[in-house]
């Protein structure tokens, strides 16, 4: 009895890795491709790939970070605009092993203002990246948005954003998933109230692109 039932349990094993779904795992800061081991995901989730394009001071890097997520995360655009840079993200799901969607038209910026004004500043660990001012948003950028991410892991770092953001990348926020070693927690704290200019220091014009 115990050699069938060990027997059973082994065959219950090798019929829910079966029906898993194996994803890559990996991240690059520098380009839309990479490539590394192969993972076997929790139930009910699909590999996805999540594009991204920063410009910071003339700076453009693209980046991608292929792992597994649950389907209601795929599908989704979002961009976000801050003094001397611009941040744009695309996440695409597929479902079949070791599956990478193609690399997406990413959102194209708008140079139209839409009449919303917002605090800009960034900081890593307290330390001012830039002035902090104001900024014209831009297109559908029509939310004043305070993103916070904190890293925990391999060590502790904090980023603090303020600037314009699509609604869509206001609505992301939470704990994201420790891939390779990298756990962060999102927060984003938005509102679409104007800031009155005659209070305001000058505005700044993000015409920078990707």
């Amino acid at each position: 009895m115990t050699s069938l039932t060990g027997i059973l349990s082994l065959l219950s094993a090798l019929i829910a890795t079966s029906d898993a779904l194996s994803c890559i795992e990996c991240r690059s800061f520098t380009s839309w491709t990479c490539s590394d081991n192969s993972v076997i995901c929790p139930p009910k989730q699909v590999c996805t790939s999540v594009y991204t394009a920063f410009t910071f001071d003339k700076e453009r890097l693209p980046g991608v970070l292929r792992t597994f997520t649950d389907p209601s995360n795929c599908d989704f655009k979002g961009s976000m605009s801050f003094g001397y840079g611009r941040f744009r993200m695309v996440i695409l799901c597929c479902d079949t092993d070791d599956c990478s969607p193609p690399v997406p038209p990413l959102p194209t910026p708008s140079y139209i203002p839409n009449g919303l004004i917002c605090e800009s500043s960034a900081s890593h660990d307290s330390i001012q990246l830039f002035p902090p001012g104001n900024i014209q948003c831009t297109g559908d950028e029509d939310m004043c948005i305070h993103h916070t991410g904190h890293q925990t892991e391999p060590y502790s770092s904090t980023e603090t954003v303020q600037g314009c953001a699509t609604k869509s990348l206001c609505d992301l926020s939470g704990p994201l998933i420790n891939i390779l070693g990298l756990a962060t927690e999102v927060k984003n704290i938005c509102t679409s109230d104007r800031i009155r200019t005659d209070q305001s220091p000058a505005v700044h014009e993000n015409h920078q692109e990707l």
